[in-house]
C-alpha cells in the first residue's frame, strides 16, 4: 500500500523522490535531484480535512492529523493538506504546502488520492515525526530500491522497456500529463517547483500531440507564401503570382 501510494503521490503532486520516500544516511548521494540531504514528509506535515456537524447541527472544518483519522467516517472526508518541509527550491526552509480535494472516481478521474491517503493512515497511523509513508511506530518504511523494483514491474506488465523505469519518471509522467491537458508551462514550473523550463526535456509526446503538430504543419493557412516572402523582407528577389 505504501508503494502504491507513494507513486500516486509523486504523480499527482510532481515531489521529487527524496521528499515521499525517507533516505537513510548512506543514500543521500544517490539522490541525483537533491543532494542537500532528505525532505521527506513527516505525519505531522499532513492534515485531513473533514466537514462534520457540530453541536448545532453545523457543519464545520475540523483538521485532523493521520494517527487520528480512524475516528472519524470517511464520508464526511473532503480535502488533504500537506507540506513538502524543505527543498533545495525552498532556500528559507518555509515548506510547500499543497491542497488536494476529494474527488469521486469516474471515467475522467483515475483514482482518488485524498481517499487512498485516508486508507493508509487508517491502518499505519503514522506520527510526528515519523516519514508519512512509515510503519510500525516509524521504524519501517519502504526503500528505494522497492520503489524502483515496483515501477519496473508495472513497466515490463504493460510492455513497456524498463531500464528507464524508475522513480523519476513519475514526476516526467505528471509535468507531462499537465501539458497534454493545456496547463501552461508557467504553471507546470511553479507546481513543479522547476527554477526553469527545463522540465520541458521531460514532456513526452502522444498521439493526440503528434497529430496537433502534423495537422499544424500541413494547414496552408498556418504558414502561407506570402509569409515566406514577408520573412525575407527586401532581399526576397521572388514574388508569387
Amino acid at each position: 500500500m505504501a508503494l502504491a501510494l507513494g507513486a500516486y503521490f509523486a504523480f499527482v503532486t510532481l515531489l521529487r523522490r527524496s521528499e515521499y520516500i525517507h533516505l537513510a544516511p548512506r543514500q543521500k548521494d544517490e539522490d541525483e535531484e537533491d543532494e542537500d540531504g532528505y525532505h521527506t514528509i513527516r505525519a505531522q506535515d499532513v492534515l485531513f480535512e473533514f466537514l462534520e456537524p457540530n453541536a448545532l447541527g453545523v457543519k464545520k472544518s475540523i483538521f485532523v492529523s493521520p494517527s487520528l483519522v480512524h475516528l472519524h467516517s470517511k464520508g464526511d472526508l473532503v480535502a488533504l493538506d500537506f507540506i513538502v518541509p524543505s527543498s533545495k527550491t525552498d532556500q528559507k526552509g518555509e515548506g510547500i504546502p499543497f491542497h488536494v480535494s476529494r474527488m469521486k472516481v469516474s471515467p475522467l478521474v483515475a483514482f482518488d488520492l485524498v481517499d487512498l491517503a485516508y486508507d493508509w493512515s487508517f491502518c499505519a497511523r503514522p506520527e510526528g515525526e515519523h516519514p508519512f509513508l512509515s510503519w510500525n511506530k516509524g521504524k519501517k518504511w519502504p526503500s528505494y530500491r522497492k520503489f524502483n523494483l515496483a515501477i519496473k514491474k508495472v513497466a515490463g506488465d504493460m510492455g513497456f522497456p524498463t531500464n528507464k523505469a524508475t522513480t523519476h519518471c513519475l514526476r516526467i509522467g505528471g509535468a507531462t500529463a499537465m501539458s497534454l491537458a493545456g496547463i501552461s508551462d508557467h504553471m507546470i514550473m511553479i507546481y513543479g517547483r522547476w527554477k526553469s523550463l527545463a522540465f520541458l526535456l521531460y514532456a513526452r509526446k502522444c498521439r493526440a500531440t503528434s497529430d496537433l503538430v502534423v495537422s499544424s504543419i500541413l494547414n496552408p493557412i498556418n504558414f502561407t507564401s506570402d509569409d515566406v516572402i514577408r520573412s525575407y523582407g527586401h532581399n526576397a528577389k521572388f514574388r508569387i503570382k
